[in-house]
This record gives structure tokens, sequence and C-alpha cells, in this order.
């Protein structure tokens, strides 16, 4: 009883000696870690969970997490839901489509804050596709996330 004592004693000293900052990436770790393993899933719907949850996890100044976002992600998957989110005039139920756009501008809005990221070949290769989907009806709903 007493060794027990002994080990949550030495427990709350450590957690007390941490500083706020690293209790707080602490406590993400196991969140973003779970998001980096949904991202690198092999089905689309694993991606899309773990895109979700990154912009629920993720802070636009944590550069660090958004590199491993980028990476474990990857930019065909985020092109693909770009092009998927594109409405399509002839398409009856948009409401997926522009729920895939949202999300990807949202996602690649948050990328580009990386210095590095924004100016990668493949981020300028999005430049076009970028204009384009400002160019669709939906653009105005869109603005609001280019600029968080």
């Amino acid at each position: 009883m007493d060794a027990d004592k002994v080990s949550h004693a030495g427990e709350c000293s450590t957690s007390t000696s941490m500083s706020q900052t690293q209790q707080e990436e602490h406590e993400q770790c196991p969140n973003m870690e779970e998001c980096l393993k949904l991202l690198k899933g092999d089905r689309d719907e694993q991606r899309l969970a773990g895109l979700l949850l990154v912009t629920k996890f993720c802070k636009a100044e944590d550069h660090s997490s958004l590199r491993k976002v980028y990476h474990a992600v990857g930019t065909s998957f985020l092109h693909r839901l770009l092009r998927t989110g594109m409405p399509k005039p002839e398409s009856v139920n948009n409401d997926n489509r522009v729920a895939y756009l949202h999300l990807a501008v949202t996602v690649l809005a948050a990328l580009c804050r990386v210095p590095d990221i924004a100016s990668s070949q493949d981020m300028l290769s999005k430049i076009p596709l970028i204009l384009e989907v400002i160019s669709t009806p939906y653009s105005l709903s869109l603005s609001s996330r280019l600029l968080f």
C-alpha cells in the first residue's frame, strides 16, 4: 500500500512539474495520434473522419501538427476531395458535395498557414482548382473559411 502512495506521489509531482503547455500537448497527443492513424487509413471514410477530427484538435498555430496532418493525408486525397466537392449542375442533392468542399477548403486553409507547405509545389498546383472553387455559387459560404 505504501508503494502505491509513492508511485502516485511520484506521478503527481511529475505532472505538477510539467508546464501547462506540456500538459496540453500530452493530453492532445492521443487524440492527434488517432487522427493521424485515420488519415493514413485505406478507406476514404477513415480519412474523412480523420480530417473532421483534425479540425477539432489541431490549432492553426500548431505548425508541427499541421505538418504531420499534411504528410499523413497526402495532397492527392485533398485534391480528390476538392474535385468531389465541386457542385455539379445536374446533381439534385449537392449537400454532401458542399460539405466535402467546405472540409477540403478548411483543411487547405489551415495547412497553408505553414509557410513551407503553402509554398510547396503540391499546394501551388492547387491554385487553379481553388480559383475554380471560388468561382462557384458556393464561394460566399467558403470565404469565411479561407479567412479564419
